[in-house]
C-alpha cells in the first residue's frame, strides 16, 4: 500500500510535510511532531488576532505523551543531518540525469556526497556524515523523503526561494511540493544503469507521495549546468 501525505490545503500542510521529512518511519513521533507544531501555530495566532487556540481532544493526547520541545527540537537537529546527505544524492542523481551525464548511479552519487563534506559544515558548525557506511545508513533511513529532501535541498543551486526559511512559507511552499512531486516522479521511475536489483532508486511502496493534486514542477527558468558537480566526477573517474 502506497504512503501518502494527507493535505488539506491550510497552513498546517507545512507541520505535516516536515513531520513526515523527519520521522518518515515513525508514526508516533510524527504525530507528535506535528501535534506541537500545530500547537505553537494556534498560539502565535492567538497572540497575533486575539483569537482562541483550537485543539482536538486528539492532538491534546499527542501533546502530552510528546517529548518536550527542546528535546524534540535536538532529535530534528540530529535527523536533519543524515536526511540532508539522502536528499543530496537525490538532488545529485536528477541533476546528472538532466544533464545527461555518463551512467548516474548510486556510487557517484555517494562520491559526489563524500567529497562535499570534506568541505562543508552543518549550521551548528559539526561535519557532515562523509564516510561511506554512514552515507548509507543515512541514505537507508531517509531514502523514502529523499525526493522531499532534495527539493528542499536543490534551493542551493537552483533557488526558487530568496532563502531555505522562506521555502516553507505561505509563497514558496506551493513550488517547493510541485518540486518534490516532480522529484518522486524521477526517482520512482530512474533505473540506475548497472543497478543490481533492476529496480528504480524509490519503492512506490514506501516512498512518501503527495496528493494527486499536487503537480510536478520543473525547475524555474534554464537551469545552469552543475559545474562542482562536473568537476567532483572528473575526480571520480580518475579514482575509478
Amino acid at each position: 500500500m502506497m504512503r501518502q501525505i494527507e493535505l488539506d490545503g491550510s497552513p498546517n500542510d507545512v507541520g505535516w510535510v516536515l513531520a513526515t521529512m523527519h520521522f518518515p518511519n515513525d508514526q508516533a513521533l510524527r504525530e507528535q511532531y506535528f501535534a506541537v507544531h500545530l500547537a505553537r501555530y494556534e498560539e502565535k495566532q492567538a497572540e497575533s488576532y486575539g483569537t482562541e487556540i483550537q485543539l482536538t481532544r486528539r492532538h491534546l493526547s499527542l501533546l502530552i505523551d510528546a517529548p518536550s520541545y527542546a528535546e524534540l527540537g535536538k532529535m530534528v537537529v540530529e535527523r536533519t543531518k543524515q536526511a540532508i546527505v539522502a536528499g543530496d544524492m537525490m538532488a545529485t542523481l536528477y541533476v546528472m540525469d538532466y544533464f545527461k551525464q555518463p551512467e548516474p548511479s548510486m556510487n557517484k552519487a555517494e562520491f559526489v556526497a563524500s567529497e562535499f563534506s570534506k568541505k562543508a559544515t552543518y549550521g551548528d558548525g559539526s561535519k557532515i556524515v562523509g564516510s561511506h557506511p554512514m552515507i548509507m545508513k543515512a541514505w537507508n533511513a531517509y531514502r523514502d523523503v529523499a525526493h522531499l529532501w532534495a527539493a528542499f535541498r536543490i534551493n542551493e543551486a537552483y533557488a526558487y526561494a530568496p532563502t531555505k526559511e522562506d521555502i516553507f512559507s505561505q509563497q514558496y511552499f506551493p513550488t517547493f511540493l510541485g518540486i518534490a512531486a516532480m522529484l518522486h516522479e524521477f526517482g520512482t521511475s530512474f533505473t540506475p544503469l548497472r543497478a543490481k536489483p533492476k529496480k528504480p532508486i524509490l519503492d512506490k511502496e514506501s516512498a512518501w507521495q503527495l496528493p494527486p493534486e499536487i503537480l510536478p514542477v520543473q525547475l524555474t527558468g534554464t537551469p545552469s549546468r552543475p559545474t562542482r558537480i562536473e568537476k567532483t566526477l572528473k575526480k571520480y573517474r580518475a579514482e575509478s
